[in-house]
């Protein structure tokens, strides 16, 4: 598996620009670098939540700007930084422990905690499921073993 440095976005977009699109938002709950976020009517942002269902491209960012790492995750009611991915951008984002094992070119969905899985849904027949592919994977993940979240390179859909 890559290392993700200490970024989420690998590659801003195809030409190479940046995510162009950042937010902040209080943290609903404990929120880490690289888990899918969903923008509640609030004004927070929490993990997203809805296994399969429909998501946006939204992505927790390493809080780079206080000298926060890839692996210091957001409080509940801290500030978080958070990008809006567009297709073709490449990024990180996290896979859960114990998942099922990510090949490459595998379609990747929310698995309704902040993290991804591969796709299980039947994304092009049912509306709530209709954008669930947030992501395919750029490189293969073998987490079925692991006891703790792991990074995974994805080009976002």
């Amino acid at each position: 598996m890559a290392d993700p440095a200490q970024v989420i976005q690998a590659l801003g977009g195809i030409n190479g620009e940046p995510v162009n699109n950042e937010a902040l938002a209080a943290a609903a709950t404990a929120i880490k670098p690289g888990h899918l976020v969903e923008e509640l009517a609030a004004g927070t942002v929490r993990e997203h939540a809805g296994a399969g269902l429909n998501a946006q491209k939204l992505v927790a960012l390493t809080d780079t700007p206080v000298g926060g790492t890839i692996d210091d995750a957001y409080t509940a009611a801290a500030t978080v930084r958070y990008g809006a991915f567009n297709t073709g951008q490449k990024g990180f984002l996290r896979v859960a422990a114990s998942a099922t094992a990510i090949v490459i070119g595998n379609a990747l969905e929310s698995d309704g905690d902040g993290t991804v899985r591969v796709l299980t849904t039947d994304a092009a027949t049912d509306d709530t499921q209709r954008d669930s592919i947030v992501a395919y994977a750029v490189e293969a993940v073998d987490n079925s073993g692991g006891g703790t979240e792991v990074f995974i390179e994805v080009r976002f859909a």
